[in-house]
């Protein structure tokens, strides 16, 4: 026997519905086919599903701005992976000038680098709470 509410089959003897609780009532179910009932009132739901931090992590670990990209933050994603590679170029540039400068320059990139993670964790966290208390993502 299928519910008459949301069409998940249920033993013939059930009294209740395993899936939504609705009432198993003979007059009320549905033998032959699911969904069979018009449903005029009801609104259909869609869920939009959150996003990974690990995920987002793991991007901005292989190059910063990759996460902000995940996170739907294009244009400051797209901003951090330019200014990421200006300061590889930077750094890079700093040993031939001066060899002890190297240390300098890729403390910079590292120091922006764990900070492009930092930021798309704590990015991805406030999308995910938008996303639960209003059901919409973050304009």
């Amino acid at each position: 026997m299928f519910c008459p509410r949301c069409g998940q089959k249920n033993p013939d003897n059930a009294a209740f519905c395993m899936s939504c609780g609705n009432s198993m009532n003979r007059h009320n179910a549905v033998n032959d086919r699911p969904y069979s009932q018009n449903y005029h009132n009801d609104r259909m739901t869609y869920i939009l599903s959150q996003k990974n931090a690990g995920i987002g992590i793991i991007l901005s670990f292989i190059y910063a701005g990759m996460g902000h990209l995940y996170a739907e933050q294009i244009g400051k994603g797209l901003l951090i992976m330019i200014v990421y590679f200006v300061l590889l170029l930077f750094a890079g540039f700093l040993t031939f000038i001066e060899p002890t400068l190297v240390i300098v320059g890729f403390a910079i990139v590292i120091v922006f680098w764990v900070w492009a993670m930092y930021d798309v964790n704590k990015i991805i966290k406030e999308y995910n709470e938008h996303l639960l208390w209003t059901g919409r993502p973050p304009s």
